[in-house]
Order: structure tokens, then sequence, then C-alpha cells
């Protein structure tokens, strides 16, 4: 699972129930009753601050630059959407923004920085 690092600006964060276990940097989505581990085309609404075990309570970060894996090759000033194993891509139709691309050289692998919109900003819809 890529995990979500945080490179800066982690300053609004929330405490939600788990429901299920979850890892420090991976990205979540709302769930029934609480979070959960985020995957392909989900939205994004946070990143696990702190590991946090099936319906214990923990804080999730909603905002800040994350260094991220990249699925594919991605523009700088792109946006991206919520891919498997805890990637980003340029995503599909009925995917939902999760982040703007702010730094990505491809010559230094698959690993880039994003800044996390979430869906609580998502008005932008798949071009």
């Amino acid at each position: 699972m890529g995990k979500w690092n945080p490179v800066s600006g982690q300053s609004l964060s929330i405490n939600m129930e788990a429901t299920e276990a979850i890892s420090a940097g991976d990205p979540v989505k709302l769930a029934t009753n609480g979070i959960a581990v985020a995957g392909d085309g989900d939205s994004i609404i946070g990143v696990a601050a702190a590991d946090i075990a099936s319906g214990a309570v923990g804080a999730i970060w909603l905002d800040g630059v994350y260094s991220v894996t990249f699925a594919a090759t991605i523009a700088m000033g792109a946006v991206v959407y919520a891919a498997a194993s805890g990637q980003v891509d340029g995503g599909s139709a009925t995917n939902h923004v999760c982040g703007l691309v702010v730094d990505f050289d491809a010559t230094s692998g698959s690993r880039g920085n994003v800044l996390l919109t979430s869906d609580r900003f998502n008005t932008f819809p798949h071009a």
C-alpha cells in the first residue's frame, strides 16, 4: 500500500472512529459509522495521522501536502484521483478529485507531492 507521507501544512485534523484497521499515512474515506481505507475511485476525505485500530477513534489530517506514489506520470498542476494501493492517477469520469500535483519529477521515480483537497472541497468534475 502506498503511504501518503506528510511534507508540510498538516494543520487541520478531526478524530473519527475506524471501521477497520488503518495505518498511519493511509488515505481514508467515509464509511458507514466511521472511516475506512480509501481505494481506487473513492472520495478521500483525509489521511490517517497515526495507526488506528478497528473500532478505535483516531486523528485524520484534512489538509496539507503529501509525498505520494503516482500510478502514472502526471503533469504539474494537474488534479489527481484515488487509485489502487494508496496511489493517485488521472482518474475516470466517475472519480472525485483528491488533490493537486505540486511537485513531480518523472526522472525521480514514481513519487511526487500532492496538495490534499479531499472531498470537502470537491467541486471539480472530471474533465
